[in-house]
């Protein structure tokens, strides 16, 4: 599913790119923080909030610096 059809389907208007650019590592870190916080910091939560596997987490998790080593 594409952000676009996800963001319909959750009755969202889609993802617009300023034309001033964004930060795309700060959207990835913030996104994955709200995941989180919404899920409570289950981590298998988070992950099918994002569409990822707990895996794919945990390894944008440590990009950020979000997980320990």
């Amino acid at each position: 599913m594409t952000p676009a059809a996800s963001a319909a389907n959750a009755g969202q208007q889609p993802w617009t790119l300023p034309s001033t650019g964004i930060e795309l590592e700060e959207v990835e870190r913030s996104l994955i923080l709200s995941a989180l916080e919404q899920a409570d910091n289950n981590k298998s939560k988070a992950a099918r909030m994002l569409g990822l596997t707990r895996h794919t987490l945990r390894y944008r998790m440590e990009k950020h610096g979000l997980e320990p080593r």
